[in-house]
């Protein structure tokens, strides 16, 4: 077998395993986004309610704000 059908063959052989990589990295990435994100929520809810009064939970809490500033507004916004 010469070295192009070699390489071929491997290419041939790789691509479903690159594939199945990228879906495993793709699930991994979510899981871990969604955990960060739930985490970033969590704590930023912590310091609204009182429970938690320390800087990293006041930058959860500004970090988080904005974005539910936003929801609020647009919700407010299909009522009128």
């Amino acid at each position: 077998m010469n070295r192009e059908k070699l390489v071929d063959a491997i290419e041939e052989v790789l691509t479903p395993v690159d594939e199945a990589l990228d879906e495993e990295l793709r699930k991994h990435l979510e899981r871990t986004i969604c955990n960060e994100v739930s985490q970033l929520f969590s704590t930023a809810r912590h310091y609204d309610n009182g429970r938690v009064n320390s800087s990293s939970a006041k930058a959860a809490y500004n970090i988080v704000k904005p974005v539910l500033d936003d929801c609020i507004d647009r919700l407010m916004s299909r009522k009128s």
